[in-house]
């Protein structure tokens, strides 16, 4: 730049002018400004980021270009630049030139694909002039993304008992920060063992498919809310292991987090078997020297199978083992053991005794649960008794006479022969009397009887009466009647003269 100076009367022309050389430059301050549509966002949805790229010069801008990568927890749908392109690829905005005091626009929408807190920033990376505050060159915004959380958690009650049915509750529950959206799906596959017969909890629908179990639903659930329980009903095989592991998931509702949407219980099986001894005999009474059966009958009332089932049966005195029957097993009649073995539930074994009845008397005759491997929920049945009462006949003579006897003439003695026992006589009863020195027999009748007489007396019978007469000291002998006197003797033992 070149200035001069003329007049005033000067003469010398040579220094009347003088030059500054002066540098123009650029200076152009841009700008970035950064705000989101929203703070919170659900999972799922969308936000809008707005970039604002303003310069405050002085001087016009060239070659501005803004860099926007969308961070992880969201998901590029559309850019709207108000000028330039933008490559959502690279996240580079092409702005281009920007006069003084003006202002460009980028939107971005992009989707919440993550919860918790998502910062996206807008950096200047280029610019052709001189930027005099690098302080204002980039932007922030952040938000906070939503979601639901689903979890689950299933639970029972005590062991599983074979041949039974045990109950699992299942319950889901939203550790999220927003409530749930859309379907709700319970899935629980049981393990060999167990068969799910019902499956049922307000609100859900529930539907069973071999050994898996499914219940849906779809109403919202807030954020640390539960659904109602759910509660699955299984049949405890016979043969089922143990412990069984059983797994159920829970999906969708709009979660995001799929670490914790599963739950097992580890489950123990046991087995229970009610053995129940029942007893009876043949008959209540029997006559001493017959045979009675006594026929005990082992049932179980489970609900699970029974092994090593042993059941002790020892004769009392009284009885003499004759013979044994077991429908299954084998039984020692010297130990009383019976040893069945298996019994499935719901089954039965029986083992018939026959015996002979040796004295009178009642007989008690008991068999008693020894051995079993599994658990029997109910001892009051155990055991059982029977009892026969051994019957025989007792029979007894009584002999009279009227005082007193005159030498030299005939009288008599009366002999009566009485049942005192249980049961009637059986066979021949013979009554024998040796009179003393002094007396002789001269005749002995009794209605039934037989008689005879040498130097002693001698009268046999089986149902008829006889009289004895004797000489000298003469004497009578009647006999009550046996066989056919029977129901008397039982009712009272009524006495009749013979």
């Amino acid at each position: 730049n070149t200035a001069s100076v003329s007049g005033g009367g000067e003469v010398n022309t040579a220094n009347d002018s003088g030059s500054d050389v002066t540098n123009v430059v650029s200076r152009a301050d841009i700008a970035v400004a950064k705000i989101a549509s929203s703070g919170t966002v659900i999972v799922g949805s969308n936000v809008d980021f707005t970039i604002t790229v303003t310069n405050n010069g002085p001087s016009d801008a060239t070659g501005v270009q803004i860099t926007d990568q969308l961070p992880a927890g969201v998901t590029f749908v559309s850019a709207t630049p108000s000028v330039g392109t933008y490559n959502s690829g690279t996240g580079l905005w092409n702005i281009g030139g920007l006069a003084g005091a003006a202002s460009a626009t980028l939107t971005l929408t992009a989707t919440v694909t993550a919860t918790g807190s998502i910062t996206n920033t807008a950096s200047k990376t280029a610019e052709t002039e001189t930027d005099p505050d690098l302080a204002n060159d980039s932007a922030s915004a952040t938000i906070t993304g939503q979601a639901a959380d689903l979890t689950i958690a299933k639970s029972h009650v005590g062991s599983f008992i074979r041949g039974s049915t045990g109950s699992y509750s299942l319950t889901v529950s939203n550790a999220g920060s927003v409530a749930s959206t859309g379907l709700v799906t319970v899935t629980d596959t049981l393990p060999a063992g167990l068969t799910p017969s019902l499956a049922s909890g307000t609100g859900w629908s529930c539907g069973i498919a071999a050994q898996t179990v499914t219940c849906t639903r779809s109403d919202a659930l807030a954020a640390a809310g539960s659904y109602p329980v759910i509660t699955i009903t299984v049949g405890v095989g016979q043969a089922a292991s143990s412990p069984l592991t059983n797994t159920a998931s829970v999906s969708g509702g709009g979660e995001v987090n799929t670490g914790n949407d599963s739950a097992s219980d580890l489950t123990t099986v046991t087995s229970q078997a009610d053995i129940a001894v029942a007893k009876i005999a043949s008959s209540g009474s029997a006559a001493v020297g017959s045979n009675v059966d006594f026929t005990v009958t082992v049932t179980n009332a489970g609900p699970s199978n029974a092994t090593g089932v042993q059941v002790t049966d020892q004769l009392p005195a009284g009885l003499t083992f004759v013979s044994a029957t077991p429908s299954a097993g084998t039984y020692n009649s010297g130990t009383g053991v019976w040893n069945i073995g298996a019994v499935s539930s719901g089954a039965s074994a029986t083992l018939s005794i026959t015996s002979t009845v040796t004295t009178t008397g009642a007989h008690t005759n008991t068999a008693s649960k020894t051995a079993e491997n599994e658990t029997d929920p109910n001892a009051g049945n155990d055991s059982a008794s029977a009892t026969v009462s051994g019957q025989a006949p007792d029979l007894t003579i009584a002999k009279s006479h009227v005082d007193p006897f005159m030498r030299g003439t005939s009288d008599t003695y009366s002999i009566v022969v009485s049942n005192i026992g249980s049961a009637s006589t059986s066979g021949a009863v013979t009554v024998t009397d040796t009179l003393p020195a002094g007396l002789t027999p001269s005749s002995a009748s009794g209605t039934g009887w037989t008689c005879g007489y040498g130097l002693g007396l001698r009268w046999r019978r089986g149902q008829h009466r006889q009289r004895l007469g004797v000489r000298r000291d003469h004497a009578h002998l009647a006999r009550r009647c046996g066989r056919g006197e029977n129901r008397e003797q039982r009712l009272g033992r009524r006495r009749r003269q013979c």
